[in-house]
């Protein structure tokens, strides 16, 4: 293991120079990068770097401070393993979250550059083909990027949404796209809109006295509110997504208090990166209709500072990596390594049957500095399951909201701030750690009824696939799907707005049929809200009571 340098290079300068020099440290290690900006915004330094890194980042430093004079409106957010004080009651750790906004050095990445994926058995039968050439779009679109270093942010779009309207008048929601912003969630990126400002303290006199970024005193940032959007070319904190200017307020409610991004103009069209969509009980999601054609200026934004090789972290390698020569004893773990600048995914080999996936060997350079010296070493990976296996199944089972998507979270990435800084508390920075499982919800109808028993409405919502072209949408479970002959309904009893019970039932319906739901409060007399149809998906019934009087409810095949 490579011992940390305490000898080091400072980088300092006002708010228009900046100039190099030598800085001798018994606490700070290696090379920082310091910018120091007006009163009003706070000092930001970048983590120790080796001094191998001097001449590279005088080349940032450089770039930087002509970028200062600019106007930036493009940035991104990280996501990492929560800190202790990121907690519901000020807007973290809601449902659906898998982890909290970094500060712009604290972030997590992979540090391989050959990644697997693959699809299990309930993906399959629910998906069919059609779901696998959807998801696999997807992550050619990742593929196809160029390296990190090479990336061109003007050569993507601040918008790359579209409508297809025949989609969302089947009620269908885009699995491509999904796809897309929760795979650039697992590779570090958090949903910056949301993130543009983030509650650090809870504090119901401040949030009374001051609701609004316009009422905000000097001290407000960072004593209470952390900003974790940043510009991709200065690292300082920005209030755009794709160029869309936001302002924020503080919503409270005497136990909870979060800030509420808002669109400055409020006449402006809101463009939201891909990482935005991240799915989450408050934000994110994504509707019917809406299909992505690729990443947006700011998610490219994000991946090119994370992957990078000018971004150097003191990181160990996955514990399935070793020498690709077996007898060498040269093999180096812990070490400073740039960013892999690209990752490539490639589908792991599935033998169906029996249903398994087979093992695979990948070699690669590895690349880690020592002395100033940058040095590569020859690495294998044994890959015994997929780094990302994807999954169908009902995620609405136990809980008291139905997610669109589950994936794994961000509990066992590995934080490496103990060799990157002085303070080992810090959030990070880290490496991302497989496997991960992304599981989507069969996501069929809603039928909405209330009382008096009076009638039902019914909400159509699935999974589908579709373009700008003229094609007909494709919606899911496919017509290759191998899917059981039961209908899977999901009643939601609601009284004042909040759930006292949920129930779930396997009614025998065969697929294409149909069954009709009833109410009653004695037994006896059941009144009908009409019928629903087995399209394979699951089904959710809400029903909205007024009073605490004794229901009863059935599903009747016909």
């Amino acid at each position: 293991m490579l011992n940390r340098n305490e000898d080091g290079e400072g980088l300092v300068g006002s708010d228009e120079v900046y100039m190099l020099r030598h800085a001798s440290s018994g606490t700070r290690r290696g090379l920082r990068l310091g910018l120091r900006r007006s009163e009003e915004t706070r000092r930001m330094i970048v983590k120790p770097k080796p001094i191998g890194m001097i001449v590279a980042f005088t080349k940032v430093v450089l770039a930087t401070s002509l970028a200062l004079a600019e106007v930036r409106c493009e940035a991104f957010s990280l996501v990492g393993p929560y800190s202790g004080w990121m907690q519901p009651n000020i807007g973290y750790r809601l449902p659906g979250d898998i982890g909290g906004p970094m500060d712009f050095d604290e972030g997590y990445r992979w540090n391989v550059p050959v990644v697997t994926y693959g699809f299990d058995r309930t993906f399959l039968d629910y998906f069919g083909s059609n779901g696998v050439a959807a998801v696999e779009s997807a992550i050619q679109i990742l593929n196809d990027l160029p390296p990190a270093s090479s990336i061109v942010l003007t050569n993507y779009p601040l918008e790359t949404d579209r409508v297809n309207f025949d989609a969302g008048s089947r009620g269908l929601q885009d699995l491509k796209s999904s796809t897309l912003s929760v795979l650039l969630e697992q590779m570090g990126l958090a949903q910056p809109s949301r993130w543009i400002f983030s509650l650090h303290t809870f504090d119901p006199a401040f949030f009374v006295s001051f609701s609004d970024e316009a009422l905000w005193p000097s001290w407000a940032i960072p004593n209470y509110i952390l900003e974790r959007n940043f510009d991709p070319g200065t690292l300082v904190p920005s209030h755009y997504v794709n160029a869309a200017l936001y302002t924020g307020w503080i919503w409270f409610d005497g136990s909870q208090a979060r800030v509420v991004p808002t669109l400055v103009d409020t006449s402006a069209i809101d463009a939201p990166a891909l990482a935005d969509l991240a799915p989450s009980s408050h934000y994110g999601g994504w509707g019917t209709a809406t299909f992505w054609t690729g990443l947006t200026m700011d998610d490219a934004g994000g991946l090119r500072y994370l992957l990078s090789a000018q971004n150097v972290n003191y990181e160990t390698l996955p514990p399935d990596v070793s020498s690709f020569d077996t007898f060498s004893t040269n093999f180096v773990n812990g070490a400073w390594r740039p960013g892999v600048e690209k990752i490539t995914f490639i589908a792991q080999p599935f033998l169906d049957p029996p249903g398994a996936f087979l093992p695979v060997t990948l070699d690669f350079t590895g690349s880690y500095l020592t002395n100033g010296v940058l040095r590569h070493q020859h690495l294998k990976r044994a890959v015994s399951q997929p780094d990302f296996l994807f999954c169908a199944g009902d995620l609405g089972v136990g809980s008291p909201w139905t997610p669109t998507v589950a994936r794994t979270g961000t509990d066992r990435w590995i934080n490496n701030a103990s060799w990157n800084w002085d303070d080992p508390t810090k959030a990070g920075p880290g490496v991302i750690q497989p496997p991960i499982r992304i599981t989507f919800h069969k996501l069929g109808a809603t039928v909405f009824t209330d009382d008096p028993y009076s009638g039902s409405a019914v909400g159509n919502a699935s999974w589908g696939s579709f373009d700008a072209s003229t094609n007909a949408p494709i919606a899911f479970p496919a017509a290759d799907s191998a899917i059981p002959s039961t209908l899977t309904l999901r009643l939601r009893l609601q009284l004042g707005g909040f759930q006292v019970g949920s129930y779930t039932w396997q009614v025998p319906v065969p697929l294409g049929g149909r069954a009709v739901l009833e109410a009653s409060t004695n037994l006896a007399n059941w009144v009908s809200f009409g019928t629903v149809t087995n399209t394979g998906a699951v089904m959710e019934w809400q029903h909205s009571a007024t009073n605490y009087v004794q229901r009863f409810f059935r599903a009747v095949p016909q």
